[in-house]
């Protein structure tokens, strides 16, 4: 808990333009750890797995980064009007975490299933696992 209350402290809490920021008369205000906790629960989970993170985890994001380059895996990019791009670095470091750490596992993880264009996988016979991105739930998507 100590280290996601730090992550708190240094990403969240000192960006008043953040989308969860709440009013109060002319000055925008971040909400209490507690509060985004309790408001954000799997972005707060994100932050907090994100702040545990270590070398060996690193690694693996890296070579899963190399593994979606050498098999052109891309998403299209809404910055550059739809045209596809690497999957962002966001995405590779959940699926790491949805892992465990285990590149065998994080190569499996369907990419259709979690695709922006929220329509899930339509591939027939698809081998692939089909777990949420955010929740780690196979029941949706």
């Amino acid at each position: 808990q100590g280290l996601s209350r730090v992550y708190w402290k240094l990403l969240i809490a000192p960006n008043s333009n953040n989308s969860c920021a709440s009013r109060h008369g002319s000055e925008t205000m971040s909400p209490s750890y507690e509060e985004f906790k309790f408001k954000f629960p799997v972005l707060s989970e994100y932050y907090f797995a994100l702040s545990r993170m270590n070398r060996e985890d690193e690694k693996v994001v890296k070579e899963l980064h190399e593994h979606f380059q050498q098999a052109s895996v891309k998403w299209p990019d809404k910055k550059t009007g739809g045209s596809p791009g690497a999957i962002a670095d966001w995405v590779v470091r959940r699926i790491v975490m949805w892992s465990g750490s285990n590149l065998t596992k994080a190569k499996k993880l369907c990419m259709f299933k979690n695709h922006p264009s929220g329509k899930g996988c339509l591939t027939k016979g698809c081998t692939f696992d089909h777990n949420c991105l955010f929740c780690y739930s196979s029941k949706h998507g």
